[in-house]
């Protein structure tokens, strides 16, 4: 598992939905707990939504949406879609500055 990585997840609350990782690599491996955000086919088109699509290995158009990041117990996440790329990743922190303006 590495940040940037798209995971299928399965939690009690949301069910079947899929996450991209956003954890540093280094800290991935020894927490039980990883910070995700969740991908939505709801678009509303806001600063703080990365689009993800077929380009990305992704069936469906929908956005990774940084307002709703979550941390999630590493074994909630079953199965790897695909890995997101340098410049869709850029895009996300981009994203994550909006949403946390840190």
């Amino acid at each position: 598992m590495s940040r940037g990585e798209v995971w299928w997840g399965e939690t009690p609350k949301h069910g079947r939905r899929p996450y991209l990782v956003l954890h540093r690599n280094a800290a991935i491996g020894v927490l039980a707990e990883i910070l995700v955000c969740p991908l939505t086919r709801t678009i509303r088109g806001i600063p703080t939504e990365v689009p993800v699509d077929h380009d990305d290995g992704i069936s469906e158009p929908c956005v990774a949406n940084l307002d709703n990041l979550v941390m999630l117990p590493t074994g909630h996440l079953t199965e790897r879609i695909n890995s997101l790329g340098p410049e869709k990743m850029a895009a996300v922190c981009v994203a994550l500055d909006a949403a946390t303006k840190c």
